[in-house]
């Protein structure tokens, strides 16, 4: 759930409690996080992480829509960009067999915005050039970074629902770097594009 000012007497309803926040738009290894055990703690983590999200930031977290996520090894994109549809209810999402939640599908990386892609690339190469999925959302024709993950999830289904067996070739590469060890060159395979 997006936190903002017109929305904050929903997040207890709507979560429940204990809950968790995350409330800075650039952490990582939980920083900006905070848990929240009843409505008291509740309240005063909002009020806290608002009051420490700047102006210009607090439009984009208002922002509903696409959450892009996009897949880099050895500077490139991997060829798969996937779709979290930012629905607001339940209700809202799209629905796959069997009546399960559907909020995530996968595309081509041509069918990205390449502002997307490109903003993507430029993020996850100033950490780098290992696996990472960098997470954006689209605002006016701007790709605001949410965050770098350098340990990105790659699930069945999912990212592989592009890519199929060339993200297995991507997997392996990865592997193959943490066998050779620090200094060793892992034997790269290129990049699926």
């Amino acid at each position: 759930m997006i936190v903002h000012e017109d929305n904050i007497d929903e997040v207890g309803r709507t979560l429940g409690l204990p809950c968790v926040l995350k409330g800075c738009l650039d952490g990582a290894f939980s920083k900006g996080v905070m848990k929240a055990a009843d409505e008291s703690e509740l309240r005063k983590a909002i009020e806290v992480m608002l009051g420490r999200i700047r102006p210009a930031d607090r439009a984009r977290v208002r922002a509903h829509g696409i959450r892009w996520r996009v897949g880099v090894l050895d500077r490139r994109a991997l060829g798969y960009v996937c779709r979290y549809h930012g629905a607001r209810t339940l209700a809202d999402r799209q629905h796959g067999e069997g009546g399960t939640v559907r909020a995530t599908d996968s595309i081509p990386v041509e069918e990205a915005p390449p502002e997307v892609v490109k903003a993507a690339i430029k993020a996850a190469n100033l950490i780098g050039d290992g696996l990472a999925g960098v997470d954006l959302k689209l605002i006016n024709d701007e790709p605001p970074i949410i965050e770098v993950n350098d340990n990105p999830n790659l699930e069945a289904g999912v990212e592989d629902a592009v890519l199929k067996e060339e993200l297995g070739a991507a997997s392996r590469c990865v592997l193959r770097r943490i066998e050779a060890g620090p200094h060793g060159t892992g034997g790269h395979d290129p990049a699926p594009v």
